[in-house]
């Protein structure tokens, strides 16, 4: 079996299939023909498409900007399972699709989610053919998560907060107190203020969120961030991010730094590593504050091609 199926050539771009056992992976390749080292950007969710990442795509008047989408989401195969979705499945995907796509030195990029498995397979090579890594709103303790997502609803309005905080203790009996729609309406003010402060919403994020794959993010997450129970609710890799021997940005926006100096933290964790805050954004500030944040990265790349 071929390894990659090529659907377009087009501008400086080509777009296909990397061929897996279970399946195929979408991806994209934009500025195919730039000098610099190829950036491979990872969307996170746990079940999202790339799109909301389109932005990124600016970068590639200077390298090649890699996009892929795991497995069921976005543009690639679909396929059930609950027994696939997990961090050392989407691990093993990630080298293969590097490995397929002849990716032997490479920036990365991934975005909250992402960094689950992106770390660990960083680890797991001793960072070889790894030139930096930008952990973009990462999760990297679910416990940290839990803590900031309990202090972000607990800054909302009484009644959304009285709604997340009930709905957030796992009782089937509580969560049924309330309509969807009350749900739904309580979720929206709290991701208004702390996941993407932008009104109205992007196009890119609104695709993201309609193409969302609900199986893998149930599996992985739970019926919402507000109700963690998915195989990720004991998920730390705190304790080994002193082996990320190469350079690292971390950024956030300063609506989700605000409540426990999460980057902070995580920064403190990796020897060197830049934290970068910005400061009219949450959880999204490659499109908060697109330029500032297109410059940011490109800077911290050019730094280490």
């Amino acid at each position: 079996m071929e390894l990659l199926t090529i659907l377009k050539e087009e501008s400086g771009s080509q777009e296909g299939y990397v061929n897996l056992t279970h399946g195929r992976v979408w991806y994209k390749i934009c500025g195919i023909n730039t000098a610099g080292l190829p950036l491979i950007v990872v969307h996170g969710g746990p079940g999202f498409s790339h799109d909301y990442l389109e932005p990124l795509s600016a970068l590639s008047d200077e390298r090649p900007v890699i996009f892929y989408e795991q497995l069921g989401c976005g543009n690639s195969d679909k396929c059930s399972g609950t027994s696939r979705w997990n961090v050392d499945y989407f691990g093993s995907e990630f080298d293969k699709v590097c490995a397929a796509l002849n990716l032997k030195s490479r920036h990365i990029l991934a975005h909250s989610g992402a960094a689950t498995f992106v770390v660990p397979s960083v680890l797991s090579t001793k960072c070889q053919g790894v030139a930096s890594l930008v952990l973009a709103s990462p999760l990297l303790s679910s416990k940290r998560l839990t803590e900031d997502i309990k202090s972000a609803v607990a800054m909302l309005p009484d009644d959304s907060k009285m709604i997340l905080s009930t709905c957030g203790n796992h009782s089937e009996s509580s969560v049924k107190t309330f309509t969807d729609e009350q749900f739904t309406e309580a979720m929206t003010v709290c991701y208004k203020e702390f996941y993407c402060r932008i009104d109205p919403w992007p196009d890119c994020l609104n695709r993201s969120l309609e193409r969302l794959n609900q199986e893998i993010f149930n599996t992985m997450v739970g019926t919402s961030i507000f109700d963690f129970t998915g195989n990720l609710k004991d998920y730390d890799i705190t304790d080994k991010l002193k082996g990320l021997s190469i350079p690292v940005l971390v950024t956030f926006g300063a609506y989700e730094e605000k409540f426990s100096n999460t980057g902070t933290y995580y920064s403190s964790k990796i020897p060197g590593a830049k934290l970068v805050i910005f400061n009219n954004s949450s959880h999204m500030p490659h499109l908060e504050q697109k330029s500032e944040y297109i410059n940011c990265v490109r800077e911290f790349l050019s730094a280490h091609d």
